[in-house]
C-alpha cells in the first residue's frame, strides 16, 4: 500500500506505526476519530485534555479525524521540530505496548514503564557501586537496561543484594571497563541463573544466551528482573525483621496465622490497617484499581508521615494532581520511589505492590513490640544464621510459588504435618494431590 508523500520513514518503521494506529482503530476504518483518540490517552494514562492540541498539530485537513497519511506525516514533523502536543511521545508509547511475536507464534508484550521503573530503581540500589561504574547509570528512558545487564555483571551484583554472597565475586568473569568475550559472557549469566534458582526465583525457559541476546529478549529478562527486584523488596515484609507486624493480628487470631501470611497480603494488611486508623472507609484488595485513584496512598502516608508534612488535603484534588503530590510525599518520608504517577493512575499491579513495599522498608509507622511479644515471637520465628545455604534456598522456592495463605519460615518445621508439601506437590503437579 502506498502512502502520501510528507514523510521519509523506512518501510519498517511505517509498518510499526501502522500497528499502533491500527491497535487504536477499533472501529476498523480509515481514520481515527475522537473517540478512539480518547479511548486511546485513557488506556496510555495520558491527559485527555490534549487532545486539541493534538489534534491542531495532526489534523490537516480540520475534519476532527486523523487518517494514516496526517498520522505519519505528524510523527515525521515531530521528528524535526519537536513534540509540542505529546502526541509523538503517545504513539511511542503505543509502540512499545505492541504485541511482540515471539519464534513459537505466541504473542507476548511489555511495557516500556516498567523497564523505565526497574532501571530507576537499579540506578537506585547500585548507583554507588565501583565494580558497576562502567555500566552507570541507566538510562531508563529506553533498552539501555536491556544492555547493561547483558555481560552478567550487573545481574550478579544485584542478586547478591537480595542474598549476601549467593555468588563468590570470584567466580564472576569482571573487566572494570567490560569488553568481556562471548564465553566469559555466558559463563556469568549461568551463574546468575544457578544462583537466583538457588534464591527462590522461579526460572522458567531463560537460558545463559537469552540473557546475553537480552535487547532481542526484553520480555523474557523483564520477567526475570521483576521477580528479582519483587525478593529484593518484599525480602523484610515478614516478622522477623518488623516483629512489630504483629499489631495486623486480626481478632480470632494468633501470630501463627500471621506468619502463614505471603509478604503481599502482609502489605495488603498493613495498609489496611493504617486506612483504619485513619477512618478512612475503604479497604485495598489489590495493588491496581483499588488504587489507582492515589487516595489510599495519600491516607497511608498522612498516617506514616504526617510528622513530614504528609496530610489529607489532596483527597480534595483531581487525580493527577493527587498522584503528583503522592510522589512527592514518598520522597518526604524517605522513599525513593521509581514508579511514575502513570503508573499509579494506570493501575500496574507490579509497579505499585513494589511502591507499597518501598513505603512500608522506609516507615512501617507500627508500635514496637513489648517484652512479652518478643519473648512470644522468640519461640515462633527460626533462626536464619543455624540455617544451610540448602534450606535457605528450598524455602525460597516454595515462598516463590504464590501459595494462597502459606509461607514458610522454618522448613523442617513448617513441613512436619505434610500439608505444606502435599500443596507444593499440586501445584507443581495440578490434580495429583485428592483433596
Amino acid at each position: 500500500m502506498a502512502y502520501a508523500a510528507g514523510h521519509q520513514f523506512p518501510p519498517d518503521k511505517v509498518a510499526e506505526f501502522k500497528e499502533a494506529f491500527d491497535s487504536w482503530n477499533t472501529d476498523g476504518n480509515a481514520h481515527l476519530d475522537q473517540q478512539e483518540m480518547v479511548v486511546a490517552m485513557k488506556g496510555l494514562g495520558v491527559n485527555v485534555e490534549a487532545l486539541k492540541d493534538m489534534l491542531k498539530e495532526v489534523d490537516q485537513n480540520n475534519d476532527g479525524n486523523i487518517d494514516f497519511d496526517e498520522f505519519l506525516q505528524a510523527l515525521w514533523k515531530v521528528k524535526n521540530s519537536g513534540d509540542a502536543s505529546g502526541f509523538a511521545t503517545m504513539v511511542k508509547k503505543q509502540v512499545e505496548l505492541i504485541a511482540i511475536k515471539t519464534a513459537s507464534g505466541g504473542v507476548k508484550s511489555y511495557s516500556q514503564d516498567e523497564v523505565t521503573a526497574f532501571a530507576n530503581h537499579l540506578n537506585y540500589c547500585l548507583g554507588d557501586d565501583p565494580k558497576l561504574k562502567y555500566l552507570m547509570p541507566i538510562n531508563p528512558n529506553n533498552l539501555d537496561l536491556m544492555e547493561k545487564v547483558a555481560d552478567g555483571v550487573m545481574i550478579g551484583r544485584f542478586i547478591n543484594m537480595i542474598e549476601p554472597d549467593t555468588i563468590d565475586w570470584r567466580a564472576v568473569n569482571y573487566k572494570k571497563k567490560g569488553g568481556l568475550n562471548q564465553y566469559h559472557v555466558i559463563e556469568n549469566q549461568n551463574l546468575n541463573i544457578a544462583a537466583a534458582k538457588a534464591i527462590g526465583l522461579r526460572i522458567y525457559n531463560l537460558s545463559a544466551e537469552d540473557l546475553r541476546d537480552a535487547v532481542k529478549n526484553p520480555i523474557l529478562v523483564l520477567g526475570f528482573m521483576w521477580q528479582a527486584v519483587k525478593m529484593q523488596l518484599l525480602g523484610s515484609v515478614n516478622l522477623k525483621s518488623h516483629p512489630e507486624l504483629i499489631t495486623l493480628v486480626n481478632d480470632g487470631e494468633d501470630m501463627n496465622d500471621l506468619l502463614g501470611l505471603p509478604p503481599e497480603e502482609l502489605l495488603k494488611r498493613w495498609v489496611n490497617y493504617h486506612l483504619e486508623k485513619q477512618e478512612y472507609d475503604k479497604r485495598i484488595k489489590n495493588f491496581s484499581s483499588d488504587v489507582k485513584d492515589g487516595k489510599v496512598y495519600t491516607v497511608l502516608l498522612k498516617s506514616i508521615g504526617e510528622n513530614k508534612g504528609c496530610n489529607m488535603d489532596p483527597l480534595a484534588w483531581d487525580n493527577d494532581k493527587r498522584c503528583n503530590q503522592v510522589l512527592q510525599n514518598a520522597q518526604k518520608i524517605g522513599a525513593k520511589p521509581f514508579l511514575t504517577k502513570q503508573d499509579i493512575l494506570s493501575g500496574n499491579d507490579k509497579l505499585n505492590m513494589a511502591f507499597v513495599a518501598q513505603l512500608f522498608n522506609t516507615c512501617p509507622g507500627l508500635k514496637e513490640v513489648n517484652a512479652e511479644e518478643q519473648k512470644e515471637l522468640a519461640g515462633l520465628l527460626d533462626d536464619d544464621e543455624g540455617d544451610s545455604r540448602e534450606e535457605r534456598a528450598f524455602r525460597m522456592w516454595m515462598n516463590s510459588l504464590g501459595l494462597k495463605k502459606m509461607y514458610v519460615n522454618n522448613l523442617y518445621e513448617d513441613c512436619r504435618s505434610g500439608l505444606v508439601l502435599l500443596k507444593v506437590i499440586d501445584k507443581i503437579e495440578p490434580g495429583s494431590v485428592k483433596w
